[in-house]
């Protein structure tokens, strides 16, 4: 209870933070019509719908829960985030219990105690601060609580881990051996838990080789070598992954195809092989870095327009993560738990590295949700165990993780504070300077927002956003020549721009040209279907071009 407490009060101030109104939380919940009720036609959306490159129907169920609890009042959709994620931090202390207890890395005496400080560290962590104020990213914590329950339920199906230590919450004795059906039931329980997770986020698609990571170690289900796993009783190891990997196969199926019409799926002529594994390295080597030293950080990392493998930020990057994967593998042998963690690590961020998925970041702090688990579990102990000195050292970086955490989550409060503060922590962030003047020109600020575009611009003369906000602020100046051309701009560096495809509409209408308009109209309905608005205007259109309703 102390771990759920002190994770509240951490993320206390995200209960007064607003909606982030100009990223995602206006697509998401402020303009969304379908998660106003529970009706059977929000239902069949919310089961079917992929909406900004996610498909996450538990998430937008947990949002209609929301508002018909709250309204849009946004205390209501933060509170139901911040208690996800105080229930994970309770989650994570279960799972420390049986894994710190199955490696030997805590004693008996110490095992609570050593399992509370690693479930602190994930819990109030200002790396979570992202997952757990912006009312967008729920799908990271309502994901992750089926995902550390997959994990609770896989682990109570191994008598050997479940045995010795019982109940994790509660007095810690012996438990009586499993009935024989209790197994399958666990194992399905571990299964539904982990479609859920699947869900309400897909970044769990590598579980099914995590699952595999414990039967190596601690559990030690399966020998070290890799041919042997076929052999008798241990193919049934192996078979029981087969429904995670189905489930796992289907949901990459879906997360792919909804990444490739917003362009995320960038072709290897645009980012080669060499590009993609400098990306992986720099983001293997910034969740370490950030995790030791959780400053300067940003709602965004953009990713650079070109990628030189030979500079500097990513030849370091590459030396060490090496680094760290030879060092791990030379100590298996007396220290498994490190190649544990470090194998668990790069399973848990492969979806997200750069290798086939190429988005607008280079890096993210929600990324980090369930990837540095690891990293706590190793450090609990090792706290635990220093000498007083370094004890003290300890509570005391615990103790200024949770301030910064708790000054991180005011950074979240409204548009202006977060993207204010991205700008001032990094004066080359062009996407920050274009969100500022998004902001401006929400208020009517039409110059002052023409300034942020432009600066964005000079900073980044690739970035599509910038070219198509500047060309809304033509438009509103009336000068429709102008503002398509940089919509056609925006298009050309990202063809999947629904945005940009529904604004060239919108001036092409204005200039009477239907048929241009009416095309990229449906476009923007291929790329974006819920958009309710495109298709009213497209509707109209249509209406204009054939008046007499005739087919």
């Amino acid at each position: 209870m102390a771990v759920f407490l002190a994770t509240l009060a951490a993320f206390w101030p995200s209960l007064g933070n607003g909606f982030i109104e100009n990223w995602d939380d206006d697509t998401n919940l402020l303009l969304n019509p379908h998660i106003r009720d529970l009706g059977w036609e929000n239902l069949r959306w919310m089961l079917s719908a992929v909406h900004n490159s996610h498909y996450h129907p538990l998430t937008w169920l947990s949002y209609a829960l929301d508002y018909s609890l709250w309204g849009m009042n946004p205390a209501g959709f933060h509170a139901t985030s911040l208690l996800l994620h105080a229930a994970n931090a309770l989650l994570f202390y279960c799972l420390s219990l049986r894994l710190l207890k199955a490696s030997g890395l805590s004693g008996e005496r110490d095992l609570p105690l050593a399992a509370g400080l690693c479930a602190l560290l994930f819990g109030i962590h200002p790396l979570r601060v992202e997952s757990v104020a912006w009312a967008s990213e729920r799908r990271d914590v309502l994901s992750g609580f089926f995902y550390l329950l997959t994990l609770l339920a896989y682990l109570r199906a191994e008598a050997r881990v479940l045995t010795p230590i019982g109940n994790c919450i509660g007095r810690h004795g012996l438990r009586a051996q499993k009935a024989p059906g209790e197994r399958p039931a666990l194992l399905a329980l571990s299964l539904a838990c982990y479609a859920s997770s699947l869900l309400s986020k897909a970044i769990g698609v590598s579980l099914p080789a995590v699952l595999l990571l414990l039967d190596l170690y601690p559990l030690r289900r399966l020998p070290p070598r890799p041919r042997e796993w076929l052999r008798g009783p241990l193919r049934g190891v192996l078979y029981e992954k087969i429904p995670f990997a189905a489930l796992a196969l289907g949901m990459g199926l879906i997360g792919l195809e909804a990444e490739t019409p917003l362009g995320a799926m960038r072709p290897f002529s645009e980012y080669g092989v060499l590009q993609r594994l400098a990306a992986a390295c720099y983001g293997l080597a910034f969740y370490l870095v950030k995790t030791l030293l959780p400053v300067g950080l940003a709602p965004l990392y953009p990713m650079p327009r070109e990628i030189n493998p030979l500079d500097w930020t990513f030849l370091a990057s590459a030396l060490l993560a090496g680094s760290l994967t030879l060092l791990f593998f030379l100590l298996r042998r007396r220290f498994p738990a490190g190649l544990a963690a470090w194998s668990f690590y790069l399973l848990a961020l492969a979806p997200v590295l750069g290798l086939v998925r190429f988005g607008p970041q280079i890096a993210a702090d929600r990324y980090s949700y369930l990837s540095c688990l690891g990293w706590a579990l190793l450090a609990g102990p090792a706290l635990l165990r220093a000498r007083a000195l370094a004890r003290l050292c300890a509570l005391l970086a615990v103790t200024c993780l949770g301030l910064f955490t708790w000054r991180q989550t005011r950074v979240w409060r409204d548009s202006e504070s977060l993207w204010t503060h991205a700008a001032a922590s990094d004066p080359g962030n062009a996407v920050a300077r274009n969100y500022l003047g998004n902001l401006r020109f929400q208020k009517g600020e039409l110059a002052q927002a023409a300034g942020h575009y432009q600066e964005a611009l000079r900073l980044d003369p690739g970035l599509a956003a910038a070219h198509n906000n500047l060309g809304n602020v033509l438009l509103a100046l009336g000068r429709e020549e102008e503002a398509l051309a940089h919509y056609r701009q925006a298009l050309r560096l990202s063809p999947g721009h629904w945005a940009a495809h529904y604004n060239m509409a919108t001036a092409l209408a204005r200039k009477g040209r239907l048929k241009e308009a009416a095309a990229h109209y449906r476009e923007e309905l291929r790329i974006n279907p819920g958009f309710e608005r495109a298709r009213l205007d497209l509707e109209r259109v249509l209406r204009r071009l054939n008046p007499s309703g005739s087919p």
